[in-house]
């Protein structure tokens, strides 16, 4: 995986760092578990060791992450709950989960309703105020995890420090964070769970949602189509003439480099000065500056 030249037509890269897809699998399909899923696989399978039954709410269910750990958390028998506006609650009643509308529901008072025992996982995306209201709904040895990149300096010291204060506590329960960053030291894990992941695509037991295809030369039409805030799960950008394991790399540090760019804007918070966190999340917001390059 890639951090930088999403957009590039040829990018020179480590052969070791590449990930070996299976010919029988369609690429666009394929893309999607190499870095969304392979987050919320072990999220969900690691970070949080889930079992059959166990409940869980899923914060930011609709974008790419939290449409993996639908379809993941069905698979493994869980009852789950998820935050997204009321447009994107199609596809969490699809999955089987609990939609919560954040703009018109506190999230907290419906889990204190329907689970007055509480929840045995958080999968926390957004990492912002989530983070502690959600902690507090979790049953003693409940496991709270946050994977959502905090979008300030900040924020980033909000959430370590939250995550500290957590550890401390005396109550049974954790927190911890978690980043495909480990996967620098260990990429053995990466490649075992990916391998799992392909399987189960192949088998028909899991299916990523794609809201469109373009052509890379209309990458600026795709993320448009972003901003519009109709988009479930995210678009592929494909280059033409590129075979499978290329296009496979190439679109996931397309999707790193969007987070990149996204990140770089929040910082300025006088770019979104009325919207909040979710919506971002669910819009996908991405550099103004940097698709007029490409238009």
């Amino acid at each position: 995986m890639t951090a930088f030249g999403g957009y590039a037509e040829y990018i020179y890269w480590d052969s070791r760092r590449l990930i070996p897809v299976p010919d029988s699998l369609d690429p666009a399909k394929a893309i999607p578990l190499i870095l969304n899923y392979i987050v919320a696989y072990q999220i969900m399978h690691h970070s949080a060791n889930v079992k059959y039954g166990d409940k869980v709410l899923i914060i930011g269910a609709s974008g790419g992450i939290g449409t993996a750990l639908l379809q993941l958390g069905n698979l493994a028998g869980l009852k789950m709950y998820g935050i997204a506006s009321k447009s994107k609650h199609c596809i969490l009643t699809e999955y089987g989960a609990t939609p919560i509308d954040y703009r018109t529901q506190d999230f907290v008072e419906v889990i204190r309703q329907e689970e007055p025992q509480r929840l045995d996982a958080v999968f926390d995306g957004m990492a912002g105020d989530y983070f502690g209201r959600s902690y507090s709904r979790l049953r003693r040895g409940g496991k709270l995890v946050g994977y959502g990149n905090p979008l300030s300096t900040a924020g980033m010291l909000k959430f370590l420090g939250q995550i500290i204060v957590f550890s401390l506590l005396p109550d049974g329960k954790s927190a911890q964070p978690y980043s495909t960053g480990l996967s620098r030291w260990d990429w053995r894990p990466f490649l075992e769970d990916w391998a799992a992941l392909f399987k189960l695509l192949e088998e028909g037991k899991i299916d990523p949602v794609i809201a469109a295809r373009f052509p890379i030369l209309e990458a600026s039409k795709a993320n448009a189509l972003l901003e519009s805030g109709q988009v479930i799960m995210r678009y592929l950008c494909h280059p033409n003439n590129l075979t499978n394991h290329h296009t496979a790399s190439f679109c996931c540090s397309c999707r790193l480099l969007y987070r990149f760019a996204r990140l770089l804007q929040l910082i300025h918070r006088d770019v979104f000065p009325n919207k909040s966190m979710i919506e971002q999340e669910e819009k996908g917001y991405i550099g103004q500056r940097w698709m007029r390059k490409s238009e």
